[in-house]
């Protein structure tokens, strides 16, 4: 590089160096496009909001109308309407909301039956001889049962979820699997 080049660029350095941070700032954001497009837009809504051009909007201080989904095909919208009216929901939802229900009352009974299963080894221990070990095992093939069982429910229940995340419209509504290693290792604290 010649020595005037290099006079040009320190130069041009030394006059940006001047600038204040404001204009450096607002520089760089016209480098980008969509930074600019937006600080525009900001610009603009901030002095609409200072010249008072949102005070009398129709609707202003009343909550806005919802029930319309600006998404749906305007060919459904009755269809849509009729069903939502008479409290049906599309075939998915209402899978969804077994699926939630079945899930919290699994759970629920998980939680129980983990608890009455501590609670029963407790109550054991320190004791030995025959008869304790009678009531070990016993509340050991009892809990077994019973985490078959549930084994036997969350089965079910993944067949149901399989089915929903057939039926449901967006991949990323679909549900995990449930495993009962998890479950269980969720209620120790694991």
């Amino acid at each position: 590089m010649g020595s005037i080049e290099e006079d040009k660029a320190l130069e041009h350095s030394a006059e940006r160096a001047d600038q204040p941070d404001e204009l450096r700032r607002e520089r760089k954001r016209l480098r980008h496009p969509i930074a600019a497009w937006d600080s525009l837009v900001e610009r603009r809504i901030r002095e609409a909001q200072e010249q008072g051009l949102f005070d009398d909007l129709p609707g202003k201080g009343k909550p806005l109308d919802l029930s319309e989904n600006p998404f749906l095909d305007s060919s459904w919208r009755m269809a849509f309407k009729l069903l939502q009216d008479h409290g049906f929901a599309p075939d998915w939802i209402e899978l969804d909301k077994e699926i939630r229900t079945e899930l919290e009352v699994l759970r629920r009974q998980l939680v129980e039956s983990k608890r009455w299963y501590d609670e029963a080894m407790a109550a054991l221990e320190g004791r030995s001889g025959r008869e304790a070990e009678k009531e070990r095992a016993w509340v050991e093939a009892c809990w077994e049962r019973r985490l078959s069982s549930l084994a036997t429910r969350i089965d079910e229940l993944n067949e149901k979820i399989a089915l929903f995340n057939l039926k449901v419209p967006i991949a990323n509504l679909q549900r995990r699997k449930v495993s009962l290693r998890e479950e269980l290792q969720k209620l120790s604290g694991r």
